[in-house]
């Protein structure tokens, strides 16, 4: 072993002891669990962030024991968390959670993982950014291989506090097999999904104060650059909203992003029903049960799924997935930092059922949903003249793939800085002079006006026309609108009907 390793060994293994009452994971009945009191748990649960932390020597020999560290003042049962890595006093801005367990095909998945992580995470980004890699894995063996590994490759972001290696203990998990078998799943992918809540539990509950957010991804994916100034910018723009998850992936749960708080909560919602639900199911009640009811997603998303071996791996028949995240890549179309500028909005064709025109302004993931017609078109009236930045348009979703506009164009009204819109009689009189900005044939739309100064104009309207038939319906789940920053000037115009052609 390099020397340079036996240091870091010595140095950066920490042996972190968590309080908790083991009782309230070995109940041999498991359904005993849900008759306790909730808060008596929530209390024991919350016993596992104070954590006695002390420095340990690491086993030169993988098959040696670990020293012990136990916090004598109190009375509880101790089980060991082994931690590898800084840990910094500083708490920053995003903790990126990383589950990771053995596969059939190695660890490629890993650290190719890892390594998209470490490029596209800025040197000074990674002052403020954990990467938490949770070993996931009940093989000492595959662990000590994998450990081993990350030493020799990343001893650098170890020792700055950038990277932490976890494992927790076999002996805190709770009873896996002979579980009930909800939605008649297969016992292997009951037995791979209820230890899949509960390694992300722990997670969750060690990873929660280390950063002032939480996002957890998988070892098989791939990041998009820039993505952290990205997060940023979203949480920016949502910040008037009230939301307790937001979404930079469409795929499981890849790319959920909580606050600190939550995350802890989220543990502890997690170990309650471990056993009942997949957890992308779970952190949907989570988030539904704690008041948020509209979901956040970025678009296009950060994270693309990259593996095909699934780490369910005990039924190969199971264990292939090719589940890939059509909103990742494509067209760098940005998410806009500002809310849009207050507007009311029409058109003249009919919604289908609740999902109407205005759902199509706003960042949640309602969504327009109509018959498309030639003629069709939808109006965007604002409510004071504005001097637009950029457009960014998004059609379609995961579940109507083919609904967006095939043959359209994106048009804004302009009116002169005098108010003067006597307009060659072809444009609508209180939406300015109608001009083509570029045509829309794809999901997503993006335009942005070039002259960086302030224009000779001002936009009083958008409007997305239909210029040709098409067999799918559409689906508009964005308009976006960024503002040049400037004062703006009060709308004082005669409101006509906008015609339909």
């Amino acid at each position: 072993m390099p020397k340079s390793s036996r240091r870091l060994h010595g140095q950066f293994l920490a042996t972190v002891v968590i309080i908790a009452c083991l009782s309230f994971f070995q109940i041999p009945d498991i359904s005993q669990r849900y008759h306790a009191d909730i808060s008596e748990n929530v209390d024991e649960l919350n016993m596992l962030t104070e954590a006695s932390v002390e420095k340990v020597s690491f086993f030169e020999n993988p098959e040696s024991q670990i020293d012990t560290v136990e916090a004598s003042s109190i009375q509880h049962s101790f089980v060991n968390v082994n931690v590898m890595g800084a840990r910094r006093d500083k708490k920053g801005f995003l903790t990126i959670g990383v589950p990771s367990i053995k596969r059939l095909n190695g660890d490629g998945y890993l650290f190719q993982t890892l390594e998209s992580l470490i490029s596209e995470i800025s040197e000074q980004e990674k002052e403020e950014v954990v990467v938490m890699l949770f070993l996931a894995d009940f093989d000492r063996h595959h662990n000590h291989r994998v450990i081993h590994m990350i030493m020799e490759k990343y001893e650098v972001y170890l020792n700055s506090g950038f990277l932490q290696v976890v494992q927790v203990s076999e002996e805190l998990y709770p009873q896996l097999d002979n579980l009930k078998r909800n939605f008649n799943d297969d016992p292997l992918r009951v037995k791979w999904r209820s230890k899949q809540n509960i390694d992300f539990a722990f997670m969750f509950i060690y990873g929660h104060n280390i950063s002032s957010y939480y996002i957890q991804i998988e070892d098989d994916v791939v990041c998009a650059p820039k993505f952290i100034a990205a997060i940023k910018d979203y949480i920016s723009m949502v910040s008037t909203k009230k939301w307790i998850m937001l979404e930079f992936s469409h795929l499981g749960f890849i790319g959920k992003l909580l606050r600190s708080q939550d995350v802890l909560l989220l543990g502890q919602y997690l170990l309650l029903f471990y056993d009942e639900q997949p957890c992308d199911w779970l952190i949907n009640h989570f988030m539904t049960s704690m008041g948020q009811k509209s979901k956040y997603i970025r678009k296009p998303t950060l994270f693309q799924h990259e593996g095909l071996v699934s780490s369910l791996q005990e039924k190969p028949v199971l264990g292939f997935n090719k589940l890939k995240d059509r909103y990742f890549g494509g067209k760098d179309i940005p998410t806009f930092k500002e809310p849009n500028p207050p507007a009311t909005l029409e058109s003249n064709m009919a919604p289908e059922a609740n999902n109407s025109i205005e759902n199509a302004y706003g960042y949640d993931d309602k969504y327009f949903w109509t018959r498309p017609s030639p003629g069709g078109y939808i109006l965007v009236r604002f409510k004071e003249l504005i001097r637009i930045d950029a457009i960014a348009i998004h059609t379609s979703n995961e579940n109507h793939k083919r609904d967006f506009l095939k043959a359209g164009v994106v048009e804004i009204g302009k009116v002169d800085p005098g108010g003067s819109s006597d307009l060659n009689g072809s444009a609508v009189k209180e939406c300015g002079r109608f001009e083509v900005v570029g045509k829309i044939d794809s999901s997503l739309f993006y335009w942005q006006e070039l002259n960086k100064t302030n224009s000779d104009y001002y936009t009083a309207c958008i409007r997305i026309r239909v210029k040709r038939p098409q067999r799918d319906w559409l689906l508009v789940q964005h308009i976006q609108v960024r503002v040049k920053r400037e004062k703006k000037t009060e709308l004082s115009i005669t409101t006509e009907t906008v015609p339909h052609s």
